[in-house]
């Protein structure tokens, strides 16, 4: 690919939330001309069995009717290599594959067993690939690290090559932000609210689903009722459909204190909550990147993560050990009471780092600057 203005043919086979912020955002900023389809964002499985087909009818039609590209972008959420073989018109064209999840890292609920027919989709995708994107090191190499760890308990003939090629291929590109105008002096602004003494804003954001593990929120919650810690608190996210009954409890036990709830309608009122936030959650068991956890650090919001997944490398503990211990509890929701107990009982936070970490969120995430680099690494 050495032209400098190319024509990208980007196929969405889960059209919504973050990963149509991320396409859309990234076509709007971007010097090339970019031809987007996509598909409803419901149905997982049914996409990835499906999208493959639906894809090449349209770029067949498209391309009946003249249309022409240099390369294809599309998600993890279909079959790449189906893809190639049904749709004549692209067979050629280099391919680009963004992993925002990978089937092989993903949690089990109960004794529910994965169904390893997805994880070889992401397998056939991923070979296909020219170049394969993860959005973290920890998609990239849990990814890796699955193929390895299947490749052992298939019945023969083991594609090991074909399994150490994808590696070389392999790149991270984190998911870039689009941050609202309006930030500059939040961190301030909040140190100052912190300092009244009120009781601290709690948000947590994220799916309504098992594997962002709201057990451990109420459980965290009932902890500091016990302990007599006021708080006021927020619980966002899109509903997914069979809405975890940890929810309805908190929704109950907690009524007085909730000052936002369910999913917002706007992403004004998603940044208006993450803005209002003093301390912001997470007790997820899956998470690929931390999306939200960004964006509400990029407002200023105190991050309380726990130790694993992508969230180390996303705030980047490596860089200083100090970060460990002010934004990471260990793993139980009784580590993450004790660490909200103490920052409402002592209010004389660090905010000096706390306002490196927002800086380095930014300058890592800005969108206008990440898609320009991304374009390059298209060319």
């Amino acid at each position: 690919m050495t032209k400098e203005h190319l024509k990208v043919l980007s196929l969405q086979p889960w059209y919504g939330g973050s990963h149509r912020q991320f396409a859309d955002g990234w076509s709007s900023r971007s010097v090339h001309d970019w031809t987007t389809i996509g598909l409803p964002d419901c149905n997982w499985k049914w996409r990835m069995r499906h999208a493959s087909i639906e894809f090449a009818k349209q770029i067949n039609e498209r391309a009946n009717r003249g249309e022409t590209w240099d390369v294809v972008f599309c998600t993890d959420m279909m079959n790449a290599a189906e893809l190639q073989s049904l749709a004549k018109p692209i067979r050629d064209l280099p391919l680009v594959v963004y992993f925002h999840e990978n089937q092989f890292a993903y949690p089990m609920r109960g004794k529910q067993q994965p169904d390893h027919h997805f994880q070889f989709t992401n397998f056939l995708s991923a070979l296909a690939a020219d170049e394969v994107w993860f959005n973290s090191r920890f998609n990239l190499e849990s990814m890796h690290r699955g193929l390895r760890e299947h490749a052992e308990t298939w019945p023969d003939l083991p594609p090991t090559s074909e399994i150490e090629s994808i590696e070389p291929k392999s790149k991270i590109v984190s998911p870039p932000i689009s941050f609202p105008d309006d930030i500059s002096d939040l961190t301030a602004q909040r140190q100052t609210r912190i300092a009244s003494g009120k009781p601290l804003h709690l948000v947590w954001a994220a799916r309504w689903e098992y594997d962002k593990n709201p057990e451990a929120l109420l459980k965290c919650l009932e902890l500091l009722d016990q302990q007599r810690v006021p708080f006021r608190l927020s619980v966002i996210g899109e509903n997914a459909g069979v809405t975890p009954q940890a929810f309805n409890t908190i929704r109950d036990r907690f009524d007085m204190q909730i000052v936002n709830w369910g999913y917002q309608e706007s992403r004004d009122s998603y940044w208006s909550v993450l803005k209002s936030a003093d301390i912001f959650l997470s007790t997820a068991t899956h998470e690929f990147f931390g999306l939200s956890v960004a964006e509400a650090i990029s407002v200023g919001a105190w991050p309380l993560l726990p130790n694993r997944l992508a969230y180390p490398e996303l705030i980047g503990i490596d860089e200083s050990t100090e970060r460990a211990t002010q934004f990471f509890y260990q793993s139980s929701a009784k580590q993450l009471a004790t660490k909200i107990r103490k920052l409402h009982q002592d209010r004389n936070w660090h905010f000096e780092g706390l306002s490196l970490l927002v800086s380095s969120i930014r300058n890592r995430l800005e969108f206008e600057r990440c898609a320009e680099q991304m374009d390059r690494r298209l060319i």
